[in-house]
């Protein structure tokens, strides 16, 4: 599971910081610190990016997924037998 989750990290960090995405990760984020303070705060931001990592991840796992399937897929357009 750790390698799982650790394998994606680099394209949780490339999707995240996306101008595109970033701009609505902020602004859950500051919807999230005008309606709520302290521990409540902490803990929805804390969730928040635990789903934002995990949506990422998957996202990111589907895309190796795909890409084994592609280039196994072109192994085999080679190979004659």
């Amino acid at each position: 599971m750790v390698n799982w989750l650790a394998s994606s990290c680099f394209a949780v960090y490339l999707i995240g910081y996306n101008p595109i995405v970033y701009k609505y990760f902020m602004s859950v984020v500051r919807y999230l610190y005008a309606q709520y303070s302290g521990i409540t705060y902490s803990f929805l931001i804390i969730a928040f990016l635990m789903i934002i990592y995990i949506i990422c991840t998957i996202i990111d796992q589907m895309r190796i997924f795909i890409w084994n399937l592609v280039n196994n897929h072109k192994k085999n357009l080679f190979i004659k037998e």
